[in-house]
C-alpha cells in the first residue's frame, strides 16, 4: 500500500473482516478507479466492503493528549 497515497491508514483487525483501510479520495468515481485499478489487482484481496463517510463532526486522531 506505500505506492497508494490515498490509503491513509491500513489495519489489521480482530472483526469479520481482516483489515481496515482508510481512504481518501476526491470523489466516488475515483475511489471506484482505486478499488478497481489498486485494491482489485491484488491477488490476496479476495473480497471488499466500503463504507463512506457523509461527514465528521469530531475527529481527534491527530491530537496528542495534554
Amino acid at each position: 500500500m506505500d505506492a497508494a497515497p490515498q490509503a491513509l491508514e491500513f489495519q489489521s483487525v480482530a472483526v469479520n473482516v481482516e483489515y481496515f483501510l482508510r481512504v481518501k479520495e476526491d470523489g466516488f468515481g475515483e475511489y471506484k478507479d482505486f478499488r478497481a485499478h489498486t485494491l482489485g489487482e491484488l491477488p490476496q484481496v479476495k473480497s471488499v466492503t466500503s463504507h463512506f463517510c457523509l461527514d465528521t463532526s469530531k475527529d481527534v486522531r491527530n491530537r496528542l493528549p495534554q
